[in-house]
């Protein structure tokens, strides 16, 4: 019964993200999205070349920046490509005249705190041979990197289409064949649609370890497959790729300090990998806070050690926990995009749960003559042993 629940929440939540990527096919093919608050977008037309192209820190460094820049080189570089349909999208590669050669990151201030009061802001100047990123904080460069990645078009032609349209032959760039069927998806949105179909495919909790070995696997199936493309298509054959933006001026900060979503893993368990895959999407969609909804009357799928008892019993199945080293995993993965995790913990009600693995917690009820229905109710505050094990859970957790 819990697996069936668990992957029909499962398949309609996928069924609803491909119908809400679907809707926003155009805005992921290269627009900004959320709409940045002030945007100048030129008709000069630049280009860039994976591996002739850098990013580098000229402010403020952090582990935080070094990371991020290594993830958006890496997304650069895997832009599902897209080959356009009519003659004035071929000719937009006829206008290309400069080359970008970096992109500079320079962040003000090295305050990394994540509230409320963050300031998120940051300006962008797409130009030639240098694009710059300015930010006070590095919150704000992220944003700005995200920015600049949606801004970058890969158009993919095939190499006799490119030459008999003039293409300055220094443009030419080999790529692997073809588009997948949902090529223009951003890569980590097409890794949360590949997180759901791992999840239906394999009943069990997909733990970190095995969520970063995924993506390894990935990574050495598609340098396999751009050798052996090379391999076959030397030459000048094969299809060609093109990295172009348009020369852009964008200043933007958040409308809103809390940008939001929620998932509800206490009713419909979800593994780490697609919760992991979820704090990708909401990078891309420049969203800054996960509210996690962890325990409530359905499934207690928290583990502790101070009271194991807890998950063991309050779990949907054993396999269906999360362990303080997953929790510390999620946390560590959102903070490193700019997402701050609101965990929820429901108390004094809504605690069913928490009777499976020890019942004492739970107030017994009486029917009107006073005798016990074998029925209980929400957490008990007239006994010693249920403030015994709040403590004990929030010491847990704060030490996490």
């Amino acid at each position: 019964m819990y697996f069936r629940r668990w992957t029909a929440g499962l398949q309609l939540s996928a069924w609803c993200l491909i119908l809400v990527a679907t809707a926003f096919q155009n805005v992921l093919a290269g627009e900004l999205w959320p709409e940045p608050q002030h945007v100048e977008v030129s008709e000069r037309v630049l280009y860039l070349k994976p591996g002739e192209f850098e990013m580098r820190v000229t402010g403020r460094g952090s582990d935080v920046l070094t990371e991020a820049l290594a993830r958006y080189e890496e997304v650069l570089e895997e832009t599902p490509p897209y080959t356009p349909s009519t003659v004035p999208g071929l000719q937009r590669l006829n206008q290309v005249h400069d080359h970008i050669t970096l992109l500079s990151v320079h962040v003000a201030f090295s305050d990394q705190s994540l509230n409320l009061a963050t300031d998120e802001s940051y300006e962008l100047q797409v130009d030639a041979p240098e694009s710059k990123i300015v930010a006070n904080t590095v919150w704000g460069a992220l944003r700005g990197l995200e920015t600049f990645s949606q801004a970058v078009d890969r158009i993919q032609v095939p190499h006799d289409v490119a030459v008999a349209a003039g293409v300055d032959p220094l443009l030419l760039h080999e790529t692997t064949n073809g588009a997948d069927e949902l090529g223009w998806l951003r890569r980590p949105l097409w890794h949360l649609l590949e997180a759901f179909q791992g999840a239906l495919g394999h009943h069990h909790h997909h733990r970190h370890k095995h969520h970063h070995r995924h993506h390894k696997h990935h990574r050495r199936h598609r340098k396999h497959h751009r050798k052996h493309h090379k391999k076959h298509h030397k030459h000048g054959q094969g299809s060609k790729s093109f990295w172009i933006i348009n020369a852009t001026v964008v200043r933007d900060a958040p409308r809103f300090h809390h940008r939001g979503l929620l998932i509800d893993t206490a009713r419909h368990f979800l593994p780490v990998s697609v919760i992991m895959g979820q704090l990708d999407a909401m990078e891309q969609a420049k969203l800054n806070v996960l509210h996690w909804h962890l325990v409530d009357d359905q499934s207690f799928p928290l583990q502790s050690a101070a009271v194991p008892s807890l998950s063991l019993e309050g779990a949907f199945a054993v396999e269906a926990v999360y362990s303080p080293q997953d929790v510390a995993a999620v946390v560590a993965y959102a903070h490193a995009r700019g997402i701050r995790i609101i965990p929820e913990i429901d108390t004094p009600g809504h605690t069913r749960s928490w009777g499976r693995g020890d019942l004492r917690l739970l107030t017994e009820c009486h029917d009107e003559r006073g005798q016990p229905t074998g029925e209980v109710g929400p957490l008990d505050p007239t006994r010693q042993h249920t403030y015994t094990v709040l403590w004990r859970g929030l010491q847990e957790g704060s030490a996490h």
